[in-house]
């Protein structure tokens, strides 16, 4: 029957993959009656990240504890302002996590010049977002002068406002390796131009060429870079995925929408 089909399913499942940690995400899996129930233990937030379709928070305002891949879904158009109270985000450009990518850590950013800094062209949309797990109190990165790991390279621990004026010979870098936390890599000297945010977690740590940055990336430039703070103020809670019946995926979202 449906139900000895589900637990023989979910027998399998438990086999396979008693326990599983990927992308910062700690999965384990529970048997509840004819549904399988998927907890995926990831570093959500204590306090959620409050975004307005407004300039200077004004407007509609959501409130969220986990990622958003598309804010048109939820009823907002924008992203013109928001306030991050714990924790760390990546911001993007467009939807689906693609485009510009702009850190979002804690504090309050009345507009959009506030997260977007001085790029290379004007950028005032703000689709999708997603918290950072970056639980690593060390971070350490390998530079290398040319694509797939190869010509010279440095092991860098600390931020670095300018890689040109601390003996770097370019103002480029072929391919990078994340070996602990995360980094916000800059176009320009002075933590200017272009954001790219790489992580041990994502890749495998391995950003063997310019396309592995981000959909934005066009180029190798990036000249000076600074890590991710880690911060206490994350903590692992359960978001529930379920298999119900003929195992359609379902996911629950965590936000909530207030009316100014």
């Amino acid at each position: 029957d449906r139900q000895g089909s589900t637990a023989m399913l979910a027998s399998t499942l438990l086999l396979k993959w008693p326990k599983t940690k990927t992308a910062g995400w700690h999965v384990g899996w529970l048997i509840c009656g004819p549904q399988i129930h998927v907890l995926a233990l990831s570093h959500m937030l204590n306090t959620p990240t409050k975004l307005y379709d407004q300039g200077h928070f004004q407007g509609k305002r959501m409130e969220f504890s986990s990622s958003c891949q598309n804010i048109m879904e939820c009823g907002l158009d924008n992203i013109r302002s928001l306030k991050v109270e714990s924790g760390t985000w990546v911001g993007y450009e467009h939807s689906s996590f693609c485009g510009q990518q702009f850190i979002l850590e804690k504090g309050n950013y009345p507009c959009w010049e506030a997260w977007s800094g001085s790029h290379a062209y004007h950028v005032e949309r703000l689709t999708s977002f997603r918290p950072l797990c970056c639980d690593h109190k060390e971070s350490k990165i390998a530079v290398c002068e040319k694509e797939n790991f190869t010509g010279r390279q440095w092991e860098i621990s600390d931020d670095y406002p300018s890689l040109p004026a601390m003996g770097w010979p370019s103002s480029e870098i072929g391919s990078m390796k994340v070996q602990s936390g995360a980094w916000v890599c800059y176009q320009y000297p002075g933590y200017r131009g272009h954001q790219y945010i790489l992580e041990c977690d994502r890749h495998g740590g391995n950003y063997k060429h310019y396309r592995d940055w981000g959909s934005h990336a066009q180029t190798f430039q990036v000249q000076s870079l600074r890590r991710v703070k880690w911060t206490e103020h994350t903590k692992p809670t359960a978001h529930r995925m379920e298999w119900k019946g003929h195992f359609k995926l379902r996911t629950e979202g965590q936000h909530r929408v207030t009316n100014h």
